[in-house]
């Protein structure tokens, strides 16, 4: 799972995660949780659990939409009526002014 940009409007407890059979499974390890500039009152990256990681610029740029979809990004809605901050893939990311 990766999130871009995110509003994380709740705290993320990082003793939550945990093998849900431990001694039985073995499935953490195989996972992938990672996130770049969340933002709200679970964005604490220095609260994450070992196995989530945080994605430099350039990590983060394979996961915009337009790379991840190939180009093909026309079924995204392009009418909104919020302000944008555009982030460093050139891609404007949705933020209400609370936000900023």
């Amino acid at each position: 799972m990766v999130f871009l940009s995110t509003k994380i409007d709740a705290r993320v407890i990082a003793e939550g995660w945990r093998e849900w059979a431990p001694g039985e499974t073995n499935k953490l390890s195989t996972s992938y949780y990672a996130e770049y500039r969340s933002f709200g009152i679970g964005a604490n990256p220095s609260g994450r659990e070992p196995h989530s990681h945080q994605l430099k610029d350039g990590e983060a740029a394979r996961w915009s939409l337009r790379v991840f979809f190939a180009g093909v990004t026309d079924w995204l809605p392009t009418n909104h009526q919020v302000r944008t901050k555009s982030n460093v893939h050139g891609e404007g990311v949705p933020r209400r002014s609370s936000d900023e």
